[in-house]
């Protein structure tokens, strides 16, 4: 299915596990490209090499999103290493 995200940005938080992981996958196979957030760089790391199997860039960032300093953080990231954000999925829990 072609949803017309090629070359679109999408910024998925807690993309690391579980359903955001599944969702940035999806994202990627419809060529999007990708920042992955969450608070373990080693789910991160798991993730973003499977999805840069489709072909597009991915970024990671480590970070909890209940600090101000941490959102600013990553949408600073997304911008600067992807050129924006078209997409935006807020999947970020703070349940461990």
């Amino acid at each position: 299915m072609d949803l017309g995200l090629k070359d679109k940005v999408a910024l998925v938080t807690g993309g690391g596990l579980g359903l955001g992981r599944a969702i940035a996958e999806e994202l990627a196979r419809e060529g999007a490209d990708l920042l992955i957030c969450d608070r373990v760089q080693k789910d991160l790391d798991t993730a973003a090499g499977k999805l840069r199997t489709y072909g597009g860039r991915v970024s990671t960032a480590a970070s909890d999103l209940k600090k101000a300093g941490d959102v600013s953080k990553v949408i600073d990231q997304t911008i600067r290493e992807l050129g924006g954000i078209d997409i935006l999925v807020n999947n970020a829990s703070d349940a461990l």
